[in-house]
């Protein structure tokens, strides 16, 4: 059902936000016969608050400078703006950059960087998962087409897994859905028939 140069393809079109070819693309902890069917991250509209925020300081600062004129005290707020106005862009694009969603043929991981020396990692193998959701929530996220897809395995009440504000959801948790269909029952068959042969011996 996955072939992968098609594969390549459909995410090419579905999923603006990957890079390249997934046959291209690794992590950490990948194994040898494991293959990446999506490479997700978040919607970069995700981040438009802050820029907001350093459009709306750039114009306080431009008013300042219009109105007081160029001098040693009307540079200093513009000192304030570029330090404290980088560190935050600076942040929150290192943070949307070190976030990624991985679906492969054994399992879906949710790799989270909530700060320079913060990092959350959750997965769930495909043979587990019992439920997949999504929700767009606000005119945003609605116009744009993005949200927050929700994995759920046996016998947990909460979402195991995130992928969150992420383009195209609903393509997205159909993706995972036939994943867990396809190569989850695979594993399955694969260890009952490790059982019998086991029984047998």
């Amino acid at each position: 059902m996955f072939n992968k140069s098609k594969k390549d393809q459909e995410a090419k079109e579905l999923f603006p936000v990957v890079e390249g070819n997934l046959s291209d693309y690794g992590f950490q902890g990948q194994k040898a016969q494991e293959e990446i069917l999506l490479h997700l991250q978040q919607h970069p509209m995700t981040i438009y608050k802050l820029g907001l925020a350093l459009v709306g300081s750039a114009l306080i600062v431009v008013a300042t400078f219009a109105l007081a004129g160029a001098s040693v005290y009307s540079s200093i707020p513009l000192g304030i703006y570029v330090v404290i106005g980088g560190y935050y862009a600076f942040r929150a694009w290192y943070l949307w950059h070190g976030s990624h969603y991985i679906l492969t043929t054994e399992r879906v991981i949710s790799v989270d960087q909530k700060g320079f020396f913060h990092r959350a990692v959750s997965e769930a193998p495909l043979d587990k998962i019992q439920n997949v959701s999504y929700e767009i929530e606000g005119p945003y996220q609605t116009f744009l087409d993005y949200g927050i897809v929700r994995i759920l395995t046996a016998g947990q009440k909460d979402a195991d897994v995130e992928f969150r504000f992420v383009h195209h959801p609903y393509d997205v948790q159909q993706e995972i859905t036939d994943a867990s269909h396809t190569y989850g029952n695979v594993v399955v068959e694969a260890q009952e028939l490790e059982n019998k042969k086991n029984y047998v011996s």
